[in-house]
Formats: structure tokens, C-alpha cells, sequence
């Protein structure tokens, strides 16, 4: 009786993935970017349903709205706060200090800088807005830029995406999977007039939704990124297989 129950839950786990990967994966052709002005759970549900990506606003003159209040952080404080810190840039070690007195830096999704900053309760509280109980294997990653900078094509695996700056702003071009024949090989340059282009300033965040392809660029201006990605626990598995 107990392999048999055991058998029955492992085939309704195997039915309820299959579903929620195959729910996941469709995509609305016809999307288009939506504003979402002082974002809670209760006004995000039904847009995220949409497939479109969503940017998120806080309205500086609602005080309400306590948990998408921006991060204020630089370069020089993030230096001065832990003085001599080392980051791991792809296997190189680089110093924070020596590297925030360059003219340019380019420094792509660290993760542990999100835990040696003590960015993840502030981050979480952002990304709170788009996950629920199922969301699982969250993870926050930071990068910096100086000077102008144009990130490759991607492509987003994962079930939840945001993107948010903590200093400074970006200029992003996403780009409905619809169009994934068009885009894929081709320089970002030749691309761009297929894509949705948005500048995110700060205080404001970017959801880009699953299988949507999006790369942004940089100015001269400093530029702290957040990233914040997760699954769920029905999706997790097979996310992380087609990225291997």
C-alpha cells in the first residue's frame, strides 16, 4: 500500500512538473512592456499572468510603500565599508579599491558581494513582490560599470527575473522569443529594431519573463545592477538542466 501511495504521489509530481513547464515556457507574442506604478502582490498577480515584462515604479510621494524604497550605494562607499576587499572577477582576484579608482570597470554578476554587503534582506524585499511560497533556489548577484559597456545577447532561463540598478541607470533592450530567428548571431548593434529599448533609473526594476532574449548597455556614469533570479520547485529541475 505504501509503494503504491508512493508511486501514485511521484506520477502526480510528474504530471504537475510537466504542466508547470510546459505553462512556463509559452510566451504571449503579442506582449508589450507594461508600467506598474507603486508595485504590490495584489496589483502584480494579474500582470504577470500576461507574459509581458513589467517595470516596476515606486511613487517617490507615496510614503506607504516602505519595501521598494531604493538602495542607495557607490562605489567609494562600498570601498570605504569594507576596506580592502577582493573580488573574484572569473577566477581573477581584483581590489575593490584599486578598481574604484579606474576610469573604467566592468565587473559582471558577483554573488557573494550581494552576501559580504548585506544586500539580500534589502533585495529580497524586492523580489518578494514577484515570487511566492513554490519559489525556490533565489539567488542575487551584483554588477558594476563604468564607462560604457554593452553586455552580450541573453537569454532567460529562469521562472523569475528582475533586474534593478542601485545606483545610476541602464538602457535595456528586450526581445519577445518570437523573434529568436532574427536576433540569434547577429551583433546586438544590427538587433536592436526587433527589441522593446527602456531606459531603468534607479528606484525602478525591470521583469523580463521567461524565454525573453535582452541584453543593456552602459554609460559613463557609475552603475551598480541587482540581479535577482529564482525557479520554483516544480520548474527548477528542468531549468537547470537546459542551462547545462
Amino acid at each position: 500500500m505504501i509503494t503504491f501511495i508512493l508511486k501514485v504521489l511521484i506520477l502526480s509530481y510528474l504530471i504537475y512538473m510537466i504542466k508547470s513547464v510546459y505553462d512556463m515556457i509559452q510566451y504571449n507574442k503579442n506582449a508589450s512592456l507594461l508600467t506598474i506604478d507603486n508595485p504590490n502582490k495584489d496589483n502584480l498577480e494579474p500582470k504577470l499572468l500576461t507574459k509581458c515584462p513589467l517595470l516596476l515604479q515606486h511613487n517617490q510621494h507615496n510614503q506607504q510603500i516602505q519595501h521598494n524604497q531604493p538602495i542607495h550605494l557607490t562605489i567609494e562607499q562600498m570601498d570605504k565599508q569594507i576596506p580592502g576587499y577582493i573580488l573574484n572577477e572569473k577566477g581573477t582576484m581584483i581590489s575593490l579599491h584599486q578598481l574604484q579608482l579606474s576610469d573604467k570597470i566592468s565587473i559582471t554578476k558577483q554573488k557573494q558581494m550581494v552576501t559580504d554587503y548585506h544586500l539580500t534582506d534589502r533585495l529580497s524585499k524586492i523580489f518578494d513582490l514577484v515570487t511566492t511560497v513554490f519559489s525556490c533556489c533565489k539567488e542575487y548577484s551584483l554588477s558594476i560599470y563604468r564607462g560604457e559597456y554593452r553586455s552580450e545577447l541573453m537569454k532567460n532561463y529562469r521562472e523569475r527575473l528582475l533586474i534593478s540598478p542601485l545606483l545610476g541607470s541602464f538602457t535595456v533592450y528586450i526581445f519577445n522569443p518570437k523573434h529568436e530567428k532574427d536576433i540569434k548571431g547577429l551583433d546586438t548593434q544590427v538587433i536592436k529594431k526587433w527589441g522593446i529599448k527602456q531606459i531603468i533609473h534607479t528606484g525602478q526594476a525591470l521583469y523580463i519573463p521567461t524565454e525573453w532574449y535582452y541584453f543593456y548597455e552602459t554609460t559613463n556614469e557609475d552603475c551598480l545592477l541587482a540581479h535577482m533570479e529564482c525557479d520554483s520547485y516544480s520548474t527548477v529541475v528542468y531549468n537547470y538542466l537546459r542551462k547545462k
